[in-house]
């Protein structure tokens, strides 16, 4: 595993070696070699000379130092030789006192302090796997050290000689194996690094909304999420999921696709498309986002256009089966008028068709005003209306209805400067909610050509059983029966 301590310098791939400091990379390493080499002279007190044990208490404490001096001159820069300093001052040391101090003829004492220096430099083959150089002097110093020291003394093959080459043979093995496992780590780490930067690359970059959240707080976001939002990012980060989307964590990701109103910081309101993903581990949540707010908007404008006449802006046949059906399906009382103008096609002949859809634009205006809320005013087609009213007492308000349309439409239009007269057949037929709603509106049309065929102006009410037969115009008594 790559120490997070370690470094990138910058350059080319060829060039961009991690490199490692001693201090930087491994903070107990340098108090930890000094107790080592305070720990080995008192461990060889007994067998050298005070002086000999103060000269290697001494020169430890020289060498941190000015290990620590150098360190602090070069501070962040030189990464590639502050590791080969470190190294050479402490090899050098090393390699100093064996050639002059070390006490060649002590087996015991040689052997602890080889032994020491062995684990110490077996232990930092990981550290320096980053810098073939550094290990390299480190190795040099401390090999020829005791070999020098042997030589020098005439001893040139003695057993801390041929220890000392069965140690580096072996270290040089372990620096090996550490070496490959740290350029395979380093090749991961690339491979991380690649990976986190594609996938950076593709979150701000995707044009979907997307953020992440940690339990139920916004931990980051994309650019488009923000523009969706109309927020910026720090705006955003570390509000919690339900104060900004208006629903609970466990609410959205249950509904899965779900669409929202979400309100914006600069007061409007988006329609996003939210989905949620949670991730393997669980502490993080993906949420991506659409806005709909303009696709809504146009879903709405037509299904008004699918549901409404163009010309009046009445509702048109489909909605008006869609209701007929569902009042049918809840069983509710209903009546339906069927209003027809009398001689529209005449009219059409004489002021053309210009003025003909201004007629009818005037009668839609009408029937809206004399329904107001209590029913729903169609435009089948050509001069065919058609109001659906759904109470309690349809059949009575279908009466009072009819009558008010019959009258109210001989009062003249204004129409091309001038005045239009037109009257209205209108038939009604009313159901408990049993009947169908083709058949109900079958039945009003029956009532309404029965009425023109009576004259015109005026309506008629669909008999069960029976035709539609002219009934008498309404009277006061009339009235007040339909109202009670």
């Amino acid at each position: 595993m790559i120490p997070a301590s370690w470094t990138r310098t910058p350059g080319p791939r060829s060039d961009a070696v991690y490199r490692i400091g001693f201090s930087e990379a491994s903070p107990w390493l340098a108090p930890g070699t000094l107790i080592l080499l305070w720990f080995l002279g008192l461990v060889a007190r007994e067998t050298v000379s005070t002086t000999m044990f103060v000269v290697w208490m001494g020169g430890s404490l020289a060498w941190m130092v000015l290990r620590f001096a150098l360190m602090d001159h070069f501070g962040e820069r030189g990464q590639m030789v502050r590791p080969v300093l470190n190294s050479a001052l402490l090899g050098a040391w090393i390699l100093w006192y064996w050639v002059a101090m070390a006490p060649v003829g002590d087996k015991i004492g040689q052997s602890i302090i080889l032994m020491g220096l062995t684990v110490w430099w077996t232990a930092s083959t990981s550290l320096l796997a980053g810098n073939p150089l550094a290990f390299g002097v480190l190795s040099l110093f401390m090999t020829t050290g005791p070999l020098l020291a042997s030589v020098t003394r005439h001893n040139p093959f003695s057993g801390s000689s041929w220890l000392m080459l069965f140690m580096a043979a072996a270290i040089g093995l372990t620096y090996r194996d550490r070496r490959q496992a740290f350029l395979a780590a380093v090749e991961a780490d690339d491979s991380v690094r690649q990976l986190a930067d594609e996938f950076s690359l593709v979150f701000d970059s995707v044009r979907d909304g997307v953020m992440v959240s940690a339990d139920g707080v916004v931990v980051r976001l994309n650019p488009p999420m923000g523009s969706q939002l109309r927020a910026d990012a720090e705006e955003v980060v570390g509000r919690r999921i339900e104060d900004l989307l208006g629903q609970g964590e466990d609410e959205l990701l249950v509904a899965g696709t779900t669409r929202i109103d979400v309100p914006r910081a600069d007061g409007s309101t988006a329609v996003l498309e939210i989905t949620g993903r949670v991730n393997p581990t669980g502490d993080r949540i993906v949420w991506s986002s659409r806005d709909v707010t303009d696709l809504v908007a146009r879903e709405a404008e037509l299904a008004a256009m699918v549901a409404h006449d163009d010309l009046t802006g009445l509702a048109n046949r489909r909605a008006m089966f869609e209701l007929l059906g569902e009042l049918h399906r809840e069983n509710k009382p209903t009546a339906v008028l069927a209003v027809d103008i009398d001689g529209f096609k005449q009219i059409n002949d004489r002021y053309g068709h210009a003025a003909g859809d201004e007629v009818l634009r005037c009668v839609a205006m009408r029937l809206e005003g004399l329904t107001g809320g209590s029913g729903l005013v169609a435009r089948l087609g050509g001069d065919e209306f058609v109001i659906v009213l759904a109470c309690p007492k349809a059949v009575a308000a279908g009466h009072e209805l009819a009558t008010d349309l019959v009258e109210s439409a001989r009062c003249p239009l204004p129409l091309l400067g001038g005045e239009i007269r037109v009257t209205l057949s209108v038939g009604v037929s009313t159901s408990d909610g049993s009947v169908a709603p083709d058949v109900l509106l079958q039945e009003a049309d029956l009532a309404m050509y029965a009425a023109k065929r009576a004259g015109r102006d005026g309506w008629r009410m669909h008999e069960v059983g029976g035709s539609a037969d002219p009934l008498p115009k309404r009277t006061a008594r009339f009235r007040a029966a339909t109202r009670a």
